[in-house]
């Protein structure tokens, strides 16, 4: 979008920032004794309510042969969770990222945008305002059900997960159900296209085992040279050494191919 558009997002979701901090700060004054600074705020008739604000500065360089670039870049996010005691849960999330210096290429990729800068390295920080997270959620002990745009982070992110370093982070729109007696994922929509991210596990002694199986199949022709088949499998353990002292054991392989 033009960059005078982008601005105007931005100031509002600045504006938006303040406001629920204006918000949030009495309701937790009038709080004292139920809640510590950054835990959710006790309310009525079996709720909490847990503001989320956040602000992220982040500096890139890239010096390769042919192209060089700098990015300053500062990320918002404002929004709040809202919990039952029953196991319900609502949270809306907005995020927006302010270039400060726009000596970088944001677009890997063919795009009508003046964001795009062939003349600079890529540092795929794009000025934008969007929705980050919109989700319900059901949590009990046997199961916990997930409707909506939120994170999927599997294991230690190495092939599903929301690519946190980046400011603008990568979260699904799916349906994730999870349970200790059964698969921890299902079908996966997005870009057109369909994920299967596939998971059980067992523990076997002092060793914890884990089997994956992630599907990825675009539709679109630009993603078609990313679909992919991954399986593998992890295994982690904890050996004491001493008293209260434990060396962290993991390992995992993967294979994928097209």
């Amino acid at each position: 979008m033009p960059d005078g558009k982008v601005r105007q997002e931005i100031e509002n979701m600045r504006k938006l920032v303040l406001a629920a901090t204006a918000i949030a700060a009495p309701v937790a004054l009038a709080q004292p004794a139920f809640a510590a600074p950054g835990d959710p705020v006790a309310m009525a008739g079996g709720f909490t309510l847990d503001p989320i604000i956040e602000g992220r500065l982040r500096y890139e360089e890239v010096d390769q042969p042919t192209l060089e670039a700098e990015a300053a870049t500062l990320r918002l996010r404002a929004g709040f969770e809202l919990k039952h005691e029953t196991g319900l849960a609502f949270l809306a999330e907005a995020e927006g990222t302010l270039a400060i210096t726009e000596d970088y290429n944001a677009f890997p990729f063919a795009i009508t945008n003046n964001q795009r800068r062939p003349q600079f390295a890529v540092v795929p920080d794009p000025m934008n305002v969007e929705l980050n997270r919109l989700q319900v959620q059901y949590r009990s002990k046997a199961a916990t059900l997930t409707p909506g745009r939120q994170r999927i982070n599997l294991d230690d992110q190495r092939w599903v997960g929301s690519v946190g370093w980046r400011q603008n982070e990568q979260t699904f729109d799916a349906f994730r159900a999870e349970t200790k007696f059964g698969f921890d994922a299902g079908p996966r929509q997005g870009y057109g296209g369909d994920f299967v991210f596939l998971g059980g596990g067992a523990k076997l002694g002092p060793v914890m085992a884990k089997g994956f199986a992630y599907l990825l199949d675009y539709d679109e022709p630009f993603f078609l040279g990313n679909s992919s088949q991954t399986y593998g499998i992890r295994l982690t353990s904890a050996l004491p050494v001493a008293p209260k002292i434990r060396l962290n054991l993991a390992a995992s392989y993967a294979r994928q191919s097209d």
